[in-house]
């Protein structure tokens, strides 16, 4: 089983309110079980928390649970921002865009393609804590 983090939770998150306009931190956690990662709740509420912050994410919160919704912004997409560099968080694969992945694990991540190969794997290496050598990056055809 894959090990939920940040990036999973983003990355899911963010593929979800791009279908819908409002999301639970239970449809997250069920969505990434379906993925393969090992997702408890506490831990993905703890990361939905840090993920809606970052990103500027609204939520609403009836006691019980809290339901993130996007705030109105000019991008449909999630940016990520590592040391100066700016990547475009896909939803999924985009001809054009960087499949970005690790020999050391099995996340998957689509980048837009503004940026170059040595910037996108930068990103991803940083994002998950992974050597340089192990990553890798190509243009989705």
């Amino acid at each position: 089983m894959k090990t939920v983090d940040k990036l999973s939770v983003l990355t899911i998150a963010s593929v979800m309110l791009d279908q819908q306009s409002e999301i639970t931190t239970l449809e997250v956690k069920n969505t990434l079980r379906t993925h393969g990662y090992f997702a408890e709740q506490s831990k993905v509420s703890t990361l939905m928390s840090d993920v809606a912050k970052e990103q500027g994410w609204g939520f609403k919160d009836n006691g019980k649970y809290r339901s993130y919704h996007l705030n109105p912004s000019p991008s449909a997409h999630t940016t990520i921002s590592v040391t100066s560099i700016h990547g475009t968080v896909l939803p999924g694969k985009k001809v054009g865009a960087w499949e970005v992945n690790s020999v050391t694990n099995s996340n998957i991540v689509y980048i837009d393609g503004s940026q170059t190969r040595d910037q996108v794997r930068k990103i991803y290496k940083q994002m998950h804590n992974v050597k340089w050598e192990d990553t890798r990056a190509r243009k989705v055809k």
